[in-house]
């Protein structure tokens, strides 16, 4: 099968920072004909990633942002406090 009649390609990472190395493999990818319909991450670091990948042209989604850990340790921290002040 060649890359024009195989199909898109979602990209999966772990961790999105800046989108620097996500950017190389889609253009790496893209070099060789391949399709990308996304790319998914664990965690967007919040660090420009999500708006480069925009800028070239696809399309990102992530399962967790660094302030969703953010609001969770501060929500810990609050219950912690409160149960040490009862």
């Amino acid at each position: 099968m060649d890359a024009s009649s195989s199909p898109p390609f979602v990209v999966v990472e772990d961790v999105v920072t800046t989108g620097g190395y996500t950017l190389r493999a889609v253009a790496a990818l893209r070099r060789t004909g391949h399709h990308i319909l996304k790319v998914i991450s664990l965690i967007d670091r919040q660090e420009g990633g999500a708006a480069a990948l925009a800028a070239a042209d696809l399309s990102f989604e992530s399962i967790f942002t660094l302030d969703d850990f953010i609001r969770r340790a501060s929500s810990q921290s609050a219950q912690r406090s409160a149960k040490a002040s009862s």
